[in-house]
C-alpha cells in the first residue's frame, strides 16, 4: 500500500532569486525526492503576511494589523497564493509532470486573526471581538473555494488552535461552508502544530476529513497518546513522522511511523510529512530531511506488500 507524500508548506526563500526562480528550485526539490503532493514553498512571504491583500488588513511594525473592517478581496483571483499556484501548475505540466497535484495552504481565522490583531486593532472592540474572527472566516472563504475550483487542493494552517488563542468554533466558520463534495473528497486538509491532545475531541467534531498533525519534535511527540482507530472517529491523519527541524535518521522516522499506523491503522493515514514547514530550517538540512522521509516510506510500503 502506498500513501502520499507531501510537505506542510512552507521552504526557507533564497535571496537574490526571481520568484518563478525560487519556486522552481522548490518543486525541484520537491520532486527529486519523490514528494506526491506539491507546494510553491511560499516564497513570496510568511502565513501572516501573505494575507496583506485582504481589505482591513495592513503591514505594521510587526507583520500585519488590522486596519479597519476586514471583508473578502474584490476578485480572489488575485490572491499571491493563487497566482502562484497557477504559475505552478504551468510549470508542471511543462516538464510533463501533470501527475503531481498542487496544493494551497491559507492561515486559518483564529491564527490570522488573532497575530494580525496583536500588531494592531482599529474597527473591532478587543483582540477577542467575535466579530473580528469571523469576518477573518468570511474573507477567507472565497479564497479556499477559488483553490478548490481551480484543482488545488487545500491545507488551512491553524497553530493558532493548540495556542489556545481562540476556540475552533471559528475555524468551524471557514471549514463548514467549504465545498461538501471537496470536504469529501478528502481534497481540505486542517494542520495543526504543537500538542493537539486537549483540542483532540474538539477537532474531530470539525466539518473536515483529514488532519494533519507532528508527531516527532517534543512537543509533537505526545500526540501519539491521543490517537487510535476510535479517536479519529472515521476521519484521517496526515502523519508528520519526521522532524522538520533537523536530520533524523530514516530508521528513527520509520519506528515512529509504524507505531503511528499501529494505533490508527494504514488504511486511516491519508498523508505523510514532515512535522510542519520549513521556513526555520537551515536550507542545507530540507532536503536530507526530505530524502530520509522518502527513504523511510518506501520501506514502509514494502513492508506493507
Amino acid at each position: 500500500m502506498r500513501i502520499e507524500r507531501t510537505v506542510i508548506g512552507s521552504f526557507p526563500r533564497t535571496p537574490g532569486k526571481s520568484l518563478n526562480s525560487a519556486i522552481h528550485d522548490v518543486l525541484g526539490l520537491q520532486l527529486r525526492q519523490g514528494v506526491d503532493v506539491v507546494v510553491d514553498g511560499e516564497q513570496r512571504a510568511d502565513m501572516i503576511t501573505y494575507f496583506e491583500q485582504i481589505p482591513g488588513l495592513g503591514r505594521g511594525g510587526r507583520g500585519l494589523k488590522v486596519t479597519g473592517k476586514v471583508r473578502p478581496m474584490d476578485d480572489p483571483g488575485e490572491f499571491y497564493k493563487l497566482v502562484d499556484y497557477i504559475s505552478t501548475r504551468f510549470y508542471l505540466d511543462s516538464i510533463g509532470r501533470r501527475d503531481v497535484r498542487v496544493k494551497v495552504t491559507i492561515t486559518g481565522p483564529v491564527t490570522l486573526g488573532m497575530t494580525s490583531a496583536m500588531g494592531g486593532l482599529t474597527g473591532y472592540k478587543s483582540l477577542r471581538d467575535p466579530t473580528l474572527f469571523q469576518d477573518i472566516a468570511d474573507a477567507l472563504l472565497p479564497l479556499g473555494e477559488k483553490a478548490l475550483s481551480m484543482g488545488a487542493l487545500l491545507q488551512v494552517d491553524e497553530p493558532g488552535l493548540s495556542a489556545r488563542f481562540e476556540s475552533p468554533k471559528y475555524t468551524e466558520h471557514l471549514l463548514s461552508r467549504l465545498s461538501d463534495s471537496a470536504i469529501d473528497a478528502g481534497r481540505v486538509s486542517l494542520h495543526i502544530c504543537g500538542d493537539v491532545r486537549k483540542l483532540f475531541g474538539e477537532l474531530m467534531a470539525l466539518s473536515v476529513n483529514v488532519f494533519s498533525f507532528g508527531f516527532s519534535r517534543r512537543q509533537e511527540s505526545m500526540n501519539m497518546e491521543a490517537i487510535s482507530r476510535e479517536s479519529l472517529g472515521g476521519k484521517r491523519l496526515g502523519a508528520g513522522f519526521i522532524s522538520n527541524t533537523y536530520v533524523e535518521e530514516p530508521d528513527v522516522a520509520l519506528r515512529r511511523l509504524e507505531a503511528i499506523a499501529g494505533k490508527v491503522g494504514v488504511e486511516n493515514i491519508a498523508y505523510l510529512h514532515p512535522d510542519c514547514g520549513f521556513e526555520p530550517t537551515p536550507p542545507e538540512l530540507v532536503e536530507p530531511i526530505l530524502s530520509n522521509m522518502r527513504d523511510a516510506s518506501e520501506r514502509f510500503f514494502q513492508s506493507q506488500g
